[in-house]
């Protein structure tokens, strides 16, 4: 357990190989320092420390590649907006004209 806490953390499937497992590393995003930690198994990275200006970047993000000291943000694709189905019409009653009957005994 990592006696930090962390702003943002993110699981992999794979061991992350760069950087030193167990400890505090300090990668760049968009020439900016980011502090995080690898657990030491290597499958969390915990973003402890975040410069403001650049954490607006970091809110719908996917996932988050570490490699060569620099951080890849890979962000959710943007859902299209939900186009609301009409409602259904009620087909308003028409009174139905009366039958026309015959009678035979009014004929004759």
């Amino acid at each position: 357990m990592s006696k930090y806490k962390p702003i943002m953390e993110f699981q992999y499937s794979r061991r992350l190989r760069y950087r030193k497992k167990g400890q505090v590393n300090y990668f760049t995003y968009k020439g900016r320092k980011v502090k995080a930690y690898i657990t030491p198994n290597g499958r969390k990275l915990q973003i402890l420390d975040i410069s403001k200006s650049i954490q607006a970047d970091f809110t719908d993000v996917e996932k988050v590649i570490p490699y060569d000291g620099k951080l890849k943000v890979v962000k959710k694709p943007p859902q299209p907006p939900q186009v609301q189905a009409p409602a259904p019409k009620k087909e308003e009653e028409k009174p139905k004209p009366p039958e026309f009957q015959l009678n035979f005994s009014d004929v004759i």
